[in-house]
């Protein structure tokens, strides 16, 4: 059992007694813990950078005359034109009502601001949605977007990855489980970044001291496994994610040559890989996070 013998001091059960952490030292821990994850949690994408680029040097040479049919053909033999699937197949040719460059895109988002600012009224225009078209036109990235139950794909630099997005369609409209795992997407994300933010916020208990209170007792517990925590939380993406190169590397065997197939093959491997760096990341930089704050912000024992 621990008393408190004023909001300052923790006795625990043998009698022993701490000081709290202050307010100035909790604050630098938690910055302190806050940058050392940002830096831990950010270097997956160097990483991510280079398995991207690798991507695009697969995709360079193949022909998109027969690697756009044999899309058509996965669409058809999967079942996702009758599901109402649609297909939109880019290059850099086409306008995806964005900019060329990345810097006419950061003028694009700088202007977007600055009207907003101007006029006093809301921002318009998806920002999110903006960039990841954008990341698409370039072949940076592709998508299945079950809001409009579209795939979006660059046919010139990342043709390769529109089997693992027809395998996400699969997984939208053929199961309900894996369904379950894409909706999950967005909570796991959200718990990835409120996990550490709940451990900096937390003080690391004094040697015998026991939480009291479901409140404690639950971000106690988060404090004491965030690393793990943030680790399972990426769980869920990465196995859809790896689901849909499964059916897609599938339905590749069945519409394209041997030499095509294994390009399909190395793209979805590659791509699962940042999937698996990132959430890696994230689980360390968690777990480092929170010992640089009780590092600098821990309980201190009185001696008597």
């Amino acid at each position: 059992m621990v008393q408190s013998v004023n909001n300052n001091v923790i006795v625990t059960n043998d009698g022993r007694k701490y000081k709290k952490p202050g307010i100035a030292s909790s604050i630098a821990g938690f910055y302190a813990g806050s940058t050392a994850q940002a830096v831990v949690s950010s270097a997956s994408i160097p990483a991510s950078i280079l398995l991207m680029k690798n991507i695009r040097k697969i995709n360079s040479g193949i022909d998109n005359t027969e690697i756009s049919k044999a899309i058509k053909n996965a669409m058809e033999i999967s079942g996702m034109n009758q599901k109402g699937v649609k297909l939109n197949i880019f290059s850099p040719k086409e306008n995806l009502s964005l900019c060329g460059t990345f810097k006419e895109y950061c003028e694009f988002v700088k202007n977007l601001i600055f009207r907003s600012m101007s006029s006093g009224k809301p921002i318009k225009g998806n920002l999110p949605d903006h960039f990841i078209k954008f990341l698409i036109k370039h072949g940076y990235n592709g998508c299945f977007d079950d809001k409009n139950n579209r795939i979006y794909v660059n046919i010139d630099k990342m043709g390769t990855s529109a089997f693992h997005e027809i395998g996400h369609a699969i997984n939208w409209h053929l199961s309900v489980f894996w369904r379950g795992m894409q909706k999950l997407r967005t909570p796991m994300t959200i718990a990835s970044m409120l996990l550490p933010t709940i451990a900096l916020l937390k003080r690391k208990k004094a040697e015998g001291e026991e939480p009291t209170g479901t409140i404690d007792k639950v971000t106690t517990f988060i404090k004491n496994n965030v690393g793990k925590l943030t680790l399972l939380s990426s769980v869920p993406i990465v196995a859809e994610e790896l689901m849909a190169s499964a059916r897609g590397n599938a339905l590749a065997k069945k519409v394209l040559r041997p030499e095509l197939v294994s390009k399909v093959v190395k793209t979805n491997r590659l791509a699962a890989m940042t999937y698996i760096l990132a959430g890696i990341t994230a689980g360390a930089g968690a777990y480092i996070a929170n010992k640089v704050r009780d590092a600098i912000a821990k309980p201190k024992e009185i001696k008597q």
